[in-house]
């Protein structure tokens, strides 16, 4: 199998009809559909009667939130590539097979630039190179990224700790010891507005997260970053200011 495409859900509405419609261009033979659900107030059980992917997984088992749902169905999938699209959230089709098929099994991921939906409508894009401190000042989504499933072997799975950042700090161990390529081709189309858009970290959690990049970056690197952080911060207002 060369990809693995993994859809986490919990009662997600009609967002799943456009998330797996966009996802009708990868129904080949060497690529599987999987479907996390944690749904209680809704039936996914037979979804697929819809589309008919020749090669589809449907997972309903409880998870601790979208992090655990992610880790269970890494743990299934066996795509020599892993991509992860939320419900809401669609495809663009770039033929994404073909750019696998031929890839340097030295890459540890693919990246591409997305389009975001909420709260409004933009462009994200992304350098041809990327590090752990580019990847700090602007993160990559996962909606734009392509697994060589071999990283979370040195990596590890998904922070269940974390509520919302894991995400970030998976992709920066990842870019810390890995090489990625960009595909000059937007990948996704990000709805937003997740959970990630209203939480706010706990005090527990901020002080887990600070340790836990104190693991990626020395002290120096820390007191940099932090500095740059802050002037983006500063230039943004200036920006914002003269609007």
């Amino acid at each position: 199998m060369l990809l693995s495409v993994i859809i986490v859900t919990k009662n997600p509405g009609t967002d799943l009809i456009l998330t797996m419609a966009s996802l009708l261009p990868l129904n080949q033979p060497d690529v599987e559909i999987i479907l996390k659900d944690n749904s209680d107030e809704e039936d996914l059980s037979e979804v697929n009667t819809l589309y008919n992917f020749k090669n589809f997984s449907f997972i309903h088992s409880h998870d601790e939130g979208i992090y655990d749902a992610m880790n269970q169905a890494l743990k299934t999938a066996r795509g020599k590539y892993i991509y992860f699209i939320n419900a809401g959230d669609q495809y663009i089709d770039i033929d994404l097979p073909e750019i696998l098929v031929n890839a340097d099994d030295n890459i540890g991921f693919f990246y591409a630039d997305v389009i975001v939906l909420h709260p409004r409508t933009k462009f994200i894009s992304f350098s041809k190179y990327v590090n752990k401190y580019l990847v700090y000042l602007k993160h990559l989504n996962h909606q734009g990224i392509i697994f060589n499933k071999s990283i979370f072997q040195v990596v590890g799975f998904y922070d269940t700790d974390l509520k919302v950042v894991s995400d970030f700090l998976l992709i920066l161990r990842m870019s810390k010891h890995f090489r990625g390529k960009k595909i000059q081709k937007f990948l996704s189309i990000y709805k937003g507005a997740g959970v990630s858009y209203q939480y706010r970290l706990t005090e527990g959690e901020k002080k887990l997260l600070k340790s836990r990049l104190k693991e990626i970056f020395n002290p120096a690197e820390r007191f940099i970053l932090s500095i740059l952080t802050h002037m983006i911060k500063f230039v943004l207002i200036i920006k914002n200011s003269l609007k």
